[in-house]
Formats: structure tokens, C-alpha cells, sequence
């Protein structure tokens, strides 16, 4: 009968003892698991200053080279990004200032019937031939057309004009295309017609060089229609393209978000076939660019399940295509920031 109690003492002594140590052991690991999401939190938020902090300081560099235009695209992002941002506001106040003033120069036509110093330089050397005034009639309206920004416009009024007057001002006319041909295309590629922008930059290239600035913003609408031909159709390549442009030009179109997504997607397409450690190194990445609960869950998940497997090869993903480091309609792609 004595050894029955004592052995229930032992027992009960035991069953504490454990209690202790998973107590113990629960409390360290929820410790642990605060500090490391204290500590991603604060990486995170590292990554982030950093990125604006860059972003800043080319939108300065851009500024000083006269290219107000990106410059205020970027601080305009920086500001969705953090609106008490320091520097921006008042650097986007001085650059939408210099916009204005840069988009609206002396204007050189006072009125219907007076003749800018080129064109009536023209009609007066030429001869006195009606056809001559009428294309220095077109000239000055057209010349119009440009001081207002109606580029659309002054395109379409310009091929008129050199269709009709070949040989007329021609260096002048191929002057104010150009001007037409970037500034209208530079303005498609921030909204829905990416692709006609590209197509209104390539007619200005057959005129001259275009500005540094203007090529690369060309690149980033290059990579962006390269990642969305891929997007959902394979997730690997996409990813190739965003990746560049999302690290290159975070406020291009929705650059980072379509990053986001296609990580998320392919890392969901590898924990369908429980490929568990690909899937979790997608997450990871996914996460840095945003982290919402939904995706915490799913980068567990694919953690614990990583952990837990076997060393033995996984089956490849059968939606992926090979991809050379091109951009997509030739040439080599230049690192971001690279002289």
C-alpha cells in the first residue's frame, strides 16, 4: 500500500515538473515570437525610410537637371507613402512652381494676324506666294497649339502641315514634333494607353536623341508591359520584370503591388503541390513589400511545413518559361542608377 502513494507522488511531481517546463518553454517561445516580429517590423520599416530617402534624393537630382516633370512624379509618391514626409511637400510646391513656369514661357504670338519671327523670316525670303503664307498661317497656329500642351493636336496639325508643305520651316516643323512626340508620350505611359506612349517616344527617336531622363522612364514602361504579358500566365517571368521595376521605379503605375501579387500567387502555386520551402522563400519576399495578416498566416504555414520536410528534390513548377536577362524589345538591361 506505501508503494502505490509514493508512486503517485512521483508521478504527480512529474506531471508538474513537465507543467513547469512547457509553461517555461511557451512563455520563452511567444517571447521569442514578439521579438521577431518586432525585430521584421523594424526592418521593414528600414527598407522603407530607405526607399523613400532614395527616392528623394533623385527627385533632387532631377530638379537640378531641369526634369521637374519626374521630379514631381516621385515626391508625389513619396508623400502617398508618408505625407508629413521631410523636404517633400515644400520640394513639390518649388517644382509644381517651376512647372508653371517652364510650361508657360513669353508668348510669341500676340494675335491672329502677327507673324512669329521664323515664319515671317520664311514668308518674306521665300516669294510672295499665297501657299507660303498660308503654311506660316499654320505655323503660328500650330506653334499655339504647343504653348498650351495640346500635344495631341499640335501632332496631328504638324503632319499636316509638313504632308502638305514639305519644304517649308522644315527644320522648325521637325523641331516641334519632336517636342509633341516626347511630351505626349511620356504623359501616355502614367495612364491607360502604356503601349501608345512607347509608340509616340519611338517617332520622336526618328527625329533625335531622347534626354536621359525620357529613356528611362521608356525602360520602365518597357518592363511594365513585359511583366503584365506574363502576369498570371507565368508567374516566374513576370516576376523577373517587376522585380526590376518595382526596385528601379516604385511609383510607376503599380509597379510594387503587382510584385506583391505575383510573389503571393506563385508562392500559393508551390504550397498547392505542399513544395513548401520555395513557397515560403516567395512569402518572405511578398512580405517585405506588405504584410498583412492573410499572408502572415500563409508564410507560417509554408515555414513550419518547410521545416518539417525532407531534404528530397521537389517537382518543378510546370507554368515557368526560360528568360534571358534582356529587356523585352532588345538590348541589354542597365542596372538602375548605373552612369
Amino acid at each position: 500500500m506505501g508503494r502505490r502513494p509514493r508512486a503517485l507522488r512521483l508521478i504527480g511531481i512529474a506531471l508538474i515538473v513537465a507543467a513547469l517546463f512547457l509553461g517555461f518553454y511557451t512563455t520563452v517561445a511567444i517571447v521569442a515570437l514578439q521579438s521577431g516580429r518586432t525585430l521584421r517590423t523594424e526592418q521593414l520599416r528600414q527598407e522603407r525610410a530607405a526607399e523613400l530617402a532614395n527616392q528623394l534624393s533623385r527627385a533632387i537630382e532631377d530638379i537640378d537637371n531641369g526634369n521637374f516633370s519626374l521630379a514631381e512624379r516621385r515626391l508625389e509618391w513619396i508623400l502617398e507613402q508618408d505625407s508629413d514626409y521631410p523636404e517633400a511637400r515644400t520640394l513639390l510646391e518649388s517644382t509644381e512652381a517651376a512647372l508653371i513656369e517652364t510650361n508657360n514661357p513669353p508668348t510669341r504670338v500676340s494675335g491672329e494676324a502677327t507673324a512669329t519671327p521664323d515664319a515671317t523670316a520664311t514668308a518674306v525670303g521665300a516669294s510672295n506666294h499665297g501657299e507660303d503664307e498660308d503654311a506660316a498661317g499654320e505655323l503660328r497656329g500650330v506653334e499655339r497649339l504647343v504653348e498650351q500642351e495640346a500635344w495631341e493636336e499640335a501632332i496631328t496639325a504638324l503632319i499636316s502641315l509638313q504632308h502638305d508643305y514639305p519644304n517649308f520651316e522644315r527644320q522648325r516643323t521637325d523641331e516641334l514634333l519632336y517636342e509633341a512626340y516626347v511630351a505626349q508620350g511620356v504623359d501616355l505611359l502614367y495612364g491607360d494607353q502604356v503601349e501608345l506612349g512607347l509608340y509616340y517616344l519611338d517617332q520622336a527617336q526618328r527625329l533625335g536623341d531622347l534626354p536621359q531622363d525620357v529613356r528611362d522612364q521608356q525602360q520602365w514602361a518597357e518592363l511594365y508591359l513585359a511583366g503584365m504579358g506574363y502576369f498570371g500566365v507565368s508567374w516566374d517571368v513576370s516576376l523577373f520584370y517587376f522585380r526590376d521595376l518595382c526596385l528601379a521605379a516604385p511609383f510607376f503605375h503599380d509597379s510594387c503591388q503587382k510584385l506583391y501579387e505575383a510573389l503571393v500567387a506563385y508562392g500559393d502555386q508551390y504550397a498547392v503541390q505542399q513544395d513548401w520551402c520555395p513557397a515560403e522563400s516567395l512569402y518572405n519576399e511578398a512580405y517585405r513589400l506588405d504584410d498583412p495578416d492573410s499572408l502572415l498566416q500563409k508564410l507560417r504555414r509554408a515555414r513550419e511545413g518547410c521545416d518539417a520536410a525532407t531534404p528530397t528534390p521537389a517537382a518543378p513548377v510546370t507554368d515557368t518559361a526560360p528568360v534571358t536577362r534582356t529587356m523585352p524589345f532588345g538590348g541589354p538591361l542597365a542596372p538602375w542608377g548605373a552612369p
